[in-house]
């Protein structure tokens, strides 16, 4: 997932585990995560931890607009007809 977002904003990843703590550098933004946390965010639901590491990304000063792709879109919950394969109405 870290790579999949690192591509999505053609930023550089790094991902260190050190006691039960994940650090995670995407380009100059750094995210902490301890195991615990990042297990009971996926439980939550689908793109979860996801949503949580863009939201991060996000309050750390990266800009991008919620929709910005069908991978944020499904993180975002915003997605729509075309992403649920009914292709050809018009889009």
């Amino acid at each position: 997932m870290i790579n999949t977002i690192g591509q999505e904003f053609g930023e550089k990843t790094k991902v260190q585990l050190i006691d039960d703590i994940y650090t995670i550098n995407i380009g100059q933004y750094r995210i902490e995560i301890s195991i615990d946390d990042a297990e009971a965010l996926q439980k939550t639901g689908p793109y979860a931890l996801n949503r949580c590491f863009l939201n991060s990304l996000k309050d750390q000063g990266l800009r991008f607009q919620f929709d910005r792709s069908q991978y944020t879109r499904y993180c975002y919950g915003l997605i729509d007809n075309e992403t649920k394969g009914e292709r050809g109405h018009g889009k």
